[in-house]
């Protein structure tokens, strides 16, 4: 089937003309092959025809005669000028191309010099608000506390002392000064112990989101913008990935942590809305906040399965108070799977999900 005209373009009309003649000039030997039947009527069977049926004969005869005989130069005349007509459409074509190209490269240069630019202003405008060393210092000091708070949050019980001999009570017994130092050597070394849990929760997050976004990167730390602070923004350079604002806090499994949980995980719903308005307003970024609670083991399977009817029915209510989805992701996990895969900081970047996961492996 031969190819249809093109009036939108004249280089696209040049083309299709030059196609529609080459393709003329193939197929002209093809055509006389199959019309050859007209030359095989004798003359004693035109002169048995009707006159004007006579006529007709002869006349097609004639024509077909005159193909037969000057085909080769009528077939090269329309494969000659097909080939020019295509090739000076295709060149035209091609420049025309080549200048709407120009213009497609100029604007996507444009936008990503637009992007890169506005880019950098948030970067900026995001050290502008980090947290000097000494009040990162603070605000670990203060996360660490959190951590060991809850585990002292049962406190020792007071114990009555015994009654004097005139019948008075002498109230509650104070500790001993060696009573006094071993109980502050030992929050001193709970408080160490949450610092240590919480750097290396920190760094271990971090370092996955890097490798997951290999490079197409930026991220500052310790971003504290009013009232709301985030431990790290992860300013990406890729347009599928999106930028992260990350607060990572640690959870030292123990008995009757999960009352406190309920608290700090209501915090983080909170703490998404804030930041994520903050974000917009001061910095003009359009982030995804993120929590991670890093367990330093896995809790019991009772308790996981606790912790789960518990983040369901705070989300619910969360919904139903704020009449919309959550802002974020909040992401539970254990410090030994954040050093043995990527699959938590994959599934909340890639599915770009929403609410709550977690990857807890009950003991």
């Amino acid at each position: 089937m031969l190819p249809g005209l093109q009036f939108t373009d004249f280089h696209k009309f040049l083309v299709s003309v030059g196609g529609l003649s080459l393709a003329s000039g193939i197929a002209l030997p093809l055509l006389l092959l199959r019309s050859q039947k007209a030359l095989l009527v004798s003359e004693k069977d035109i002169s048995l025809l009707a006159p004007s049926a006579a006529k007709a004969v002869r006349s097609q005869q004639d024509q077909l005669a005159w193909l037969i005989r000057y085909w080769p130069i009528v077939s090269v005349v329309l494969v000659v000028l097909g080939a020019s007509l295509v090739v000076k459409g295709a060149i035209m074509w091609k420049r025309r191309q080549d200048r709407l190209n120009e213009r497609d490269d100029a604007e996507i240069d444009r936008v990503k010099a637009e992007r890169e630019k506005f880019h950098q202003e948030t970067l900026l405008l995001a050290r502008q608000h980090q947290e000097s060393p000494s009040q990162a210092d603070v605000s670990l000091e203060e996360k660490a506390a959190e951590s060991v708070g809850e585990e002292n949050s049962e406190g020792r019980p007071s114990v009555p002392a015994a009654d004097d001999d005139d019948g008075t009570s002498a109230g509650p017994s104070q500790p001993s000064v060696p009573e006094q130092r071993a109980d502050e050597e030992t929050a001193s070394k709970k408080q160490l112990r949450a610092m240590t849990l919480q750097v290396e929760a920190e760094e271990l997050v971090l370092r996955k989101v890097r490798s997951l976004y290999r490079g197409h990167l930026d991220m500052v730390r310790d971003v504290r913008i009013g009232n709301v602070r985030a431990d790290a923004l992860a300013m990406s350079r890729s347009p599928d990935m999106p930028s992260l604002i990350l607060d990572i806090r640690t959870v030292l499994v123990r008995p009757d942590w999960l009352t406190h949980f309920r608290r700090r995980f209501q915090e983080s719903l909170r703490w998404m809305s804030q930041v994520k308005d903050v974000a917009a307003t001061e910095l003009h970024a359009d982030v995804k906040p993120v929590v991670l609670f890093v367990f330093n083991q896995n809790p019991s399977e009772k308790t996981v399965l606790s912790v789960r009817r518990l983040i369901s029915r705070l989300l619910d209510d969360y919904r139903a108070v704020e009449r919309g989805p959550v802002h974020g992701l909040i992401a539970l996990t254990t410090v030994s799977d954040l050093l043995k895969t990527d699959s938590i900081v994959a599934d909340l970047i890639s599915r770009g999900e929403f609410g709550a996961v977690d990857t807890l492996n009950p003991q």
